[in-house]
């Protein structure tokens, strides 16, 4: 029914969602922008994509993980390139 296709959908995206920590990484970015509160919010955001070689992972979560959305975004874009070796 359509509304078992919809909780399907649901749960595709929040799995998604979950193993690429995006909603995290969206989070501590916004939490970024409000604490910094940069001239050019926009571009502030731009900027945390670019980040330096992360720290590892650990089973259990994340490791050193920052309040700063750099560090979630180095984070996860490790997670990222780990599931495509």
């Amino acid at each position: 029914s359509g509304t078992s296709s919809r909780m399907g959908q649901a749960s595709a995206a929040r799995e998604y969602l979950d193993k690429h920590n995006l909603v995290e990484f969206t989070q501590l970015l916004v939490q970024s922008v409000i604490k910094e509160q940069p001239e050019e919010p926009y571009d502030f955001m731009a900027k945390q994509f670019f980040f330096p070689d992360p720290e590892p992972r650990t089973a259990g979560g994340l490791q050193n993980f920052g309040a700063t959305a750099a560090t979630i975004g180095a984070n996860a874009g490790r997670e990222a390139r780990n599931t495509t070796t």
